[in-house]
């Protein structure tokens, strides 16, 4: 019960009427606190057990691995030449190679190596063709490193879907085996993750970077506890408290404009509380995975926005809602009974159309073997 862990019952329940009277497009929210789960809504009569799309909070899932390469001393730090770590043939030529030569693995995970913008970040006829070409490539990392670099690799930041694939690269040629084979054994499977895909594998076998993981909520919520209790899940170690403290300290601008460096190692740094730890792998259509240290609080969310208004909503949630929350005060009367008649209203709601979006973005259940 979300009171057992100094959390206000009743105001949880505003929150969830306030989804259902909204009819927001929200397919899970789910909360913790101290690693304990205190809050789990789905909509659509959705349980547990189903997978969600989770679009480019596979952005941070793929950092990851990167960090656990480095942990593993597959890769020798966030400072080494990407060069050194993939194979000749992944250029197109000696001239190639050299040209990145200067790029190291922090510029990569910084969104600070290349300048290969493609929808939705950019609709011209050049974004159109490469993203095309992108997809189309038998090895998409390879295709990555045909592409230009910022001006100013490390200082410019330019955020896209390309620029994940030479990080797929890494982990692929660094540990010899696919990034989806290197993650069941380091993270999927030690956190106990239960009916999780990553599609959209190209012909030589690399997992797409960007975008393509689809996990349970519940497995979100775990993905964020790591981060929050630096790097152990379950009393299991699973990542250094070194690449831990990387993550936690934001490296770039999204925006020159900005006071503070607010992205890093493929998460993004809203600012919680001012808090500069605090983590967002956020994905288009309102997926995200907020971990906020100063609250002990992992919120995850899925959803299928189609107006854009996924970010505010979602942060609407968390400052009138979630961190208001938190509060060792009475309890309100009645709080428990309303929370469960909300939630038991959410699931039966059915804000979203399944059958008028994308395939993909509809949950799933594990049906035989699962896609790859």
């Amino acid at each position: 019960p979300p009171e057992l862990h100094g959390m206000q019952t009743g105001v949880l329940a505003d929150m969830t009427n306030y989804i259902v009277k909204n009819r927001a497009p929200v397919f899970s929210l789910l909360i913790s606190r101290r690693g304990h789960l205190v809050y789990e809504l789905y909509t659509h009569n959705l349980t547990r057990n189903h997978n969600h799309y989770l679009l480019s909070v596979t952005k941070s899932f793929t950092a990851t691995l990167v960090g656990l390469a480095i942990d593993k001393g597959l890769i020798k730090s966030v400072d080494q030449s990407i060069t050194e770590i993939l194979p000749a043939e992944f250029f197109a030529s000696p001239a190639e190679q050299k040209r990145f030569s200067n790029i190291t693995v922090k510029q990569v995970l910084a969104m600070s190596a290349l300048d290969a913008l493609v929808p939705p970040h950019a609709l011209t006829p050049e974004a159109e063709k490469r993203n095309s070409d992108f997809h189309a490539a038998t090895n998409r990392a390879k295709f990555a490193l045909t592409q230009k670099l910022l001006k100013n690799p490390g200082e410019d930041f330019q955020y896209q879907d390309i620029t994940p694939s030479i990080a797929i690269g890494l982990v692929t040629a660094a540990s010899g085996k696919t990034s989806w084979e290197f993650a069941k054994e380091n993270l999927f499977d030690p956190m106990g993750f239960v009916n999780t895909e990553w599609t959209h594998r190209d012909a030589d076998g690399l997992d797409l970077g960007a975008y393509g993981l689809r996990l349970r909520p519940i497995d979100m919520q775990k993905f964020g506890i790591l981060y929050l209790d630096k790097g152990v899940f379950d009393g299991k170690k699973l990542l250094s408290k070194e690449w831990s403290a990387l993550v936690n300290k934001p490296v770039i601008k999204s925006d020159p404009n900005i006071a503070k460096p607010n992205y890093g190692y493929y998460f993004w740094h809203p600012y919680f509380y001012s808090d500069e730890k605090a983590l967002l792998a956020s994905g288009w259509r309102g997926q995200f995975i907020a971990v906020v240290p100063e609250k002990d609080l992992v919120v995850t969310m899925t959803g299928c926005f189609g107006d854009g208004s996924e970010n505010e909503f979602f942060l609407k949630l968390l400052n009138s809602y979630v961190f208001p929350s938190v509060s060792a005060g009475a309890q309100r009367k009645g709080g428990s009974q309303a929370l469960r008649a909300a939630l038991s209203q959410a699931l039966s709601s059915t804000p979203v159309d399944l059958k008028a979006i994308e395939e993909r973005m509809v949950p799933l259940l594990p049906v035989g073997k699962p896609a790859r």
